[in-house]
C-alpha cells in the first residue's frame, strides 16, 4: 500500500467512524426522547393534591416499566440493527481501498446475529434501569413526602444511563467491525485509525502498521479485554482492516 493509497484509507476510516458515532448519538437521543416524553406525560398527569397524589404514584409504581417499553420504543430498539449494517458496509468499503479495489467476502457468521441481538437486549436492559430509577425517585418522594420535580424525576437518571449507554454502543459497533475483518481469512490486518495525543501506549506501538493476524490473537492491551475485539481497550478508536500481504 502506497503513502498515498494509505492516507485515502485513514481519511474514509475518520469519516466512517464519525459517522457512526452521530448514528449512535442519534439512536440514543431518540430513545431518550421517547422515554422521557412517556414518564413526563405520566407525571404531569399527576395531582397535586397531595393525598390524592400519592395513592395515583403508588399506583403508578408498579406500571412503570410497561409505560417507557411501548411498541415505539421497542421498535426503535431494533433499529439498532441499521447501525451495525452501516458498520459492515464502511468495512467493505475500507477492505476494498486496502486491496486494489477487491470486494470483500461476505463471511457473516452466526455469532455476529447473536452479537448484534444481544446488544439490542442490553438496550432494553438499559430502559428497563431508566424505569426502575424513575420508580425509586417516585417512592422515595412517597416515603418522604418531598416534591420531586417532573424533570428532575425523568431527567437526572436518564443522563447517566444514556451516556453509558452511547459509550457501550460506540465500543459494539467497532468490536463487530473488528469481528468481521478478523473473519476475512486473510493473513494480515492494518492498525488504522488516528495517530495523536490522545493514543494508548498499545495503539501508539501500532498505529497504521500492517500484523499478520495471528499475531493479533497474542496481543495484550493491559485492559483485560481481547485486542482482537477491542483493539487498544474500551472506546478505542482504531480498526482493523483485512489485506492480503504485508506491505
Amino acid at each position: 500500500m502506497t503513502e498515498d493509497e494509505l492516507e485515502e484509507l485513514l481519511l474514509l476510516v475518520q469519516r466512517g467512524n464519525r459517522r457512526i458515532d452521530r448514528e449512535v448519538e442519534g439512536f440514543v437521543s431518540t430513545l431518550r426522547l421517547l422515554m422521557q416524553r412517556k414518564i413526563l406525560e405520566e407525571l404531569s398527569s399527576l395531582p397535586s393534591d397531595r393525598s390524592i397524589r400519592q395513592s395515583r404514584v403508588i399506583r403508578l409504581l408498579g406500571g412503570l416499566e410497561s409505560l417507557v417499553l411501548t411498541d415505539d420504543v421497542m421498535e426503535h430498539i431494533q433499529s439498532l440493527e441499521d447501525i451495525f449494517d452501516l458498520q459492515y458496509s464502511l468495512m467493505e468499503q475500507w477492505y476494498s481501498v486496502a486491496n486494489d479495489d477487491e470486494e470483500m467476502a461476505d463471511r457473516r457468521v452466526p455469532n455476529m446475529g447473536v452479537f448484534t441481538n444481544s446488544r439490542e437486549q442490553n438496550v432494553t436492559i438499559m430502559a428497563r434501569a431508566y424505569a426502575n430509577e424513575v420508580r425509586q425517585g417516585l417512592a422515595d418522594s412517597v416515603i418522604t413526602g418531598e416534591r420531586i420535580s417532573d424533570f428532575e424525576l425523568a431527567d437526572v437518571p436518564a443522563t447517566r444511563i444514556f451516556k453509558a449507554l452511547d459509550g457501550d454502543l460506540k465500543t459494539a459497533t467497532a468490536t463487530y467491525g473488528r469481528m468481521v475483518a478478523m473473519n476475512q481469512g486473510l493473513g494480515f490486518v492494518l492498525y488504522a485509525g488516528p495517530k495523536d495525543a490522545r493514543n494508548r501506549p498499545f495503539c501508539a506501538e501500532r498505529v497504521n502498521k500492517i500484523f499478520p493476524i495471528q499475531t493479533v490473537y497474542t496481543w495484550d492491551n493491559g485492559q483485560g479485554i481481547p485486542a482482537n475485539l477491542y483493539c487498544g481497550g474500551y472506546g478505542c478508536r482504531h480498526v482493523l482492516i483485512p489485506v492480503a500481504r504485508a506491505g
